[in-house]
């Protein structure tokens, strides 16, 4: 049997195509079984072969005499197979993000349409279909969750969810309302469950258990307001880019209580191109920055340390647009990290609009740097209560955006990126 070099060799001097489609006859076995247990895909085993043998072409003359080509060709399958696995990972985060901002086009306005005919059509799904919806969007379960409720693994809760939503759809569809697939279940999800009343539980498990109090009601009750709070953040934000960016460029502290006295408002009709004299002026522009969509006045509201820029821009590089989000979403290929800040406040003002910021206590930690406390009123009644740090930089007061603020996002972001 000729030797594999001697055979590389009639390729590189002679390019000798008989040579080297001995050589691929040779090490394909190999190549394709180590590319296989990787990708885990036979379509994407062969991209990977095909990529390997074409750098063992483009190599041919430059690869080195003592060269054992069985453990080149590993090797060389071995870091094709990564990159195609973060490739693949990276297109269904994408994918999934794409879903997101394409739901952010389903208002309220989809939701009052759906909401009359949503429990009619639920109750119209056969019992597998309707309890994969149920646990799926109404209770918001991982697909890993619904397949252990089911008894099924993931990949058939996964399939069952998928055709539960198109059945659903088409029930919709026989009563005159058309959505996308995409839009319906983002919007089902963050409306269909939303929070009881806070006393309820209280009054509901004095009452069942015969009056005797119940010491974990209130914990309870946070727990039904974050899940609804939680449901509204995904609807709106594109990627952790969703990268939740903080939410709102601070760490997550949501309160519904009753708007405090002896406050500093900023009602929306106050938010103007105000400038940055003072951090209550910066949250005016900040405002209308939103609800203008100034992407440019946006940011210069901001000051943003280098790491944080960092940590944004590397999850907006985990997340490669494929050639239809760049026809459906042009504003997306010029995304930068202040965009990745900006858009999800957009889609929130967008489904619940602002309508005032309450400034409730302001703390002093430097002649340059504060942290106000600020209530951010909706439309609906919400109150969302959130830190804002400022720091001043020359005559101008910025929000700032640092590493703290961000790491929180960054690791979801990771925790995102694992599971695809």
């Amino acid at each position: 049997m000729t030797p594999d070099l001697d055979l590389l060799q009639s390729y590189a001097q002679q390019n000798s195509q008989d040579a080297f489609a001995a050589l691929v006859s040779r090490h394909l076995n190999l190549v394709y079984s180590a590319a296989l247990r990787q990708v885990r895909s036979p379509q994407l085993a062969e991209e990977v072969s095909q990529s390997v043998f074409t750098d063992l072409a483009r190599n041919a003359a430059t690869l080195k005499p003592d060269t054992i080509l069985t453990a080149w060709l590993y090797q060389v399958t071995r870091r094709t197979a990564i990159d195609v696995v973060r490739r693949e990972s990276r297109r269904q985060l994408r994918e999934q993000i794409a879903v997101e901002i394409n739901a952010m086009n389903a208002t309220l306005t989809d939701w009052k349409d759906i909401e009359p005919m949503l429990d009619e059509a639920v109750s119209a799904l056969d019992d597998p279909d309707r309890t994969a919806i149920l646990l799926r969007y109404f209770e918001n379960k991982s697909l890993r969750d619904v397949g252990l409720e089911l008894g099924v693994g993931e990949d058939a809760a996964q399939k069952r969810v998928s055709r539960a939503v198109d059945q659903l759809r088409a029930i919709l569809g026989k009563r005159g309302l058309t959505i996308a697939a995409g839009a319906l279940v983002v919007v089902v999800s963050t409306n269909a469950v939303q929070a009881a009343p806070g006393g309820l539980v209280v009054t509901i498990s004095t009452s069942a258990l015969g009056g005797k109090a119940v010491i974990a009601s209130t914990s309870a009750t946070k727990i039904i307001l974050m899940t609804t709070l939680q449901k509204t953040l995904v609807a709106t934000l594109i990627a952790t880019l969703a990268v939740g960016t903080g939410a709102y460029l601070a760490h997550r502290h949501n309160t519904t209580a009753p708007v405090m006295e002896n406050k500093t408002d900023l009602p929306r009709t106050s938010w103007t191109d105000a400038g940055f004299a003072t951090p209550q002026a910066t949250l005016q522009t900040l405002g209308w920055s939103v609800i203008n969509g100034d992407r440019e006045r946006f940011k210069q509201c901001l000051s943003m340390t280098d790491g944080a820029r960092s940590m944004i821009e590397e999850m907006i590089a985990a997340t490669p647009m494929s050639e239809a989000d760049k026809r459906l979403h042009p504003e997306l290929l010029a995304m930068t990290a202040e965009d990745a800040l900006l858009f999800p406040m957009m889609g929130q003002n967008k489904q619940d609009t602002f309508t005032a910021f309450h400034i409730l206590a302001e703390k002093s930690l430097s002649a340059t740097d504060k942290i106000f406390n600020v209530q951010i009123q909706t439309a609906s009644g919400a109150a969302k209560e959130r830190p804002f740090k400022f720091r001043q930089i020359g005559s101008d007061w910025k929000l700032f955006v640092d590493e703290d603020s961000m790491k929180d996002d960054y690791r979801k972001m990771q925790q995102m990126k694992a599971r695809h």
